[in-house]
């Protein structure tokens, strides 16, 4: 008989939720953009900052058909390859010749080398009334993120949905889509920046949702970020949360105003900073 750790078999669970995003329209976006920020491409290259992905892997719904914007990759004089060349054909040949798998990123060399990938499963809780051996089960998990990324300078988080929503108790099972305040505080705590996917709901206008955000982020404080934000205009409605620590704050926001300024990604983005459009 074979006894596998703990993160093993974490790690060997079902990761299907996002994996069936790899490689359409929105992840094009996020690894773009991810690629601006460290400089793994683009001109203001001169400098490489570490980066740590935490994916927020769950459990796949068996009834979920997103993650099939994967037409534009066929498309090889599409709008968007002239973004990040190197980028638009490596994802296309995940698209085509493999499984589209997080794996696939992690191999792609896509990003700076010894960037550090958390892949555990994030602990889906069993029911609402173990409210605390969800939150230990989650702690623990959150633990070893913290632990997997340590010295990156940038993390991302890499939820399924972005920020929870105010009041969620982690007892519910829906809380695997979201990351805490908290838990992005302590990533910062620690001295990393983190960019955050948030996904927008199409109910409520976009500027109202943006208003909204930056101003729970205000009123939390997380000591000595500047926040700025990128919406994402290809496929769902979708932003890119930036809080930058100090040590990071000129180049992440001299990058991020470059990418929407100065590069065909200007065409694809919004760059927003406390509540006022700056680049569009």
């Amino acid at each position: 008989m074979i006894i596998l750790p703990v993160h093993a078999i974490l790690r060997f669970g079902s990761a299907q939720m996002q994996n069936r995003f790899i490689c359409d329209i929105g992840d094009f976006g996020k690894y773009g953009l991810l690629r601006m920020l460290t400089g793994a491409s683009g001109k203001d290259n001169c400098i490489t900052l570490s980066l740590g992905i935490v994916w927020y892997l769950a459990s796949a719904d068996k009834a979920a058909k997103d993650g099939k914007k994967t037409r534009y990759l066929y498309d090889v004089g599409h709008r968007l390859r002239s973004c990040d060349p190197e980028l638009f054909d490596s994802l296309r040949e995940i698209a085509i010749c493999s499984e589209r798998s997080i794996a696939c990123i992690r191999d792609s060399r896509l990003f700076p080398e010894g960037t550090a990938y958390f892949e555990e499963i994030l602990p889906v809780p069993e029911n609402r009334k173990s409210g605390k051996h969800s939150s230990e089960s989650r702690e623990i998990w959150v633990q070893r993120a913290l632990a997997s990324t340590r010295g990156a300078d940038i993390v991302y988080l890499d939820p399924d949905n972005g920020l929870m929503p105010l009041g969620m108790p982690l007892s519910r099972k829906e809380s695997v889509k979201y990351a805490s305040l908290e838990e992005i505080a302590r990533f910062c705590a620690r001295g990393s920046s983190a960019v955050l996917y948030h996904h927008l709901s199409r109910r409520v206008p976009a500027a109202v949702q943006i208003d909204a955000l930056f101003r729970r982020l205000h009123e939390y404080r997380i000591e000595g970020v500047k926040t700025c934000l990128l919406r994402y205009h290809r496929g769902g409605a979708r932003v890119f949360i930036i809080l930058a620590m100090p040590r990071h704050r000129d180049i992440l926001s001299r990058r991020a105003r470059s990418m929407v300024e100065r590069t065909p990604w200007g065409r694809h983005f919004t760059l927003v900073e406390d509540g006022q459009i700056l680049c569009a």
